[in-house]
């Protein structure tokens, strides 16, 4: 079995899993990212998602940014 890297996977479910570390699995950032998400001061109206790849150095490096409006 191979495991999927970033690259291999379409944008959809890379945002899902990244999605997921943020919501789940975010202890390193104190779960700030979790906090804000589900804050009920801040009622997102939006919230905007894109992936991109770029290579350094012949490795490939994966982000994910997100913009949350309201």
């Amino acid at each position: 079995m191979t495991t999927a890297t970033p690259q291999s996977m379409s944008p959809e479910s890379f945002a899902q899993i990244r999605y997921n570390n943020m919501m789940f699995n975010d202890a390193g950032s104190n779960w700030g990212h979790r906090d804000d998400l589900l804050s009920k001061t801040h009622p997102y109206s939006e919230i905007a998602v894109s992936v991109g790849f770029v290579k350094v150095n012949g490795r490939t490096w994966a982000c994910l940014v997100a913009n949350l409006y309201w």
